[in-house]
C-alpha cells in the first residue's frame, strides 16, 4: 500500500489541480519503479495498492526504497511559480507461509503496515510482521 503524505494539505494549500498533478507524477514514478508484471492501482484518493508478483519481502523493500527516492526527486510547480515537493509512505505485507490468507486479508496487513509507516514519521516503509 502506498499513500501520498499530507495530500490533503497539498490540495488545501495549492488547489485540487495541483493535487491532481501530484497524483500524475506519482503514477509516472510507479510506472518506472514497478515491473510490467506488477499490478498497480489507485484504490481511492491518494492511496494506491501494488501487487508485486513472485517477489521476496527483501525485493519488495528494495522496490519501495527506489520508489521513495524517485518520489522525493519529483515536484510540481504551481501557476504562481511555487515548487511543491511530496513524499509517500509505504506498507508492505506478504502472504504468510503455509497460510490461506486471501487478498482482503493481505490488503489489511499492508494497510496496518502503511499506518505504522505514517505513525513513525511518514516518508518511509514499514513491513508487516505476521504473527502466528
Amino acid at each position: 500500500m502506498i499513500d501520498a503524505d499530507h495530500f490533503k494539505a497539498i490540495n488545501d494549500s495549492h488547489g485540487h489541480n495541483i493535487g491532481d498533478r501530484v497524483l500524475v507524477k506519482l503514477s509516472e514514478c510507479f510506472k518506472t519503479v514497478f515491473r510490467a508484471t506488477d499490478i498497480c492501482s489507485r484504490i481511492g484518493g491518494e492511496e494506491f495498492a501494488v501487487l508485486l508478483t513472485e517477489t521476496s519481502i527483501e525485493n519488495a523493500r528494495i522496490a519501495a526504497e527506489r520508489c521513495h527516492t524517485m518520489v522525493r526527486d519529483q515536484s510540481v510547480v504551481t501557476d504562481e511559480g511555487k515548487t511543491v515537493k511530496f513524499t509517500v509512505s509505504i506498507g508492505i505485507a506478504k502472504y504468510p507461509e503455509n497460510n490461506t490468507a486471501d487478498l482482503e486479508q493481505l490488503m489489511k496487513m499492508a494497510d496496518i503496515a502503511l499506518y505504522a509507516a505514517k505513525d513513525k514519521g511518514r516518508d518511509q516503509t514499514y513491513i508487516y510482521e505476521y504473527q502466528v
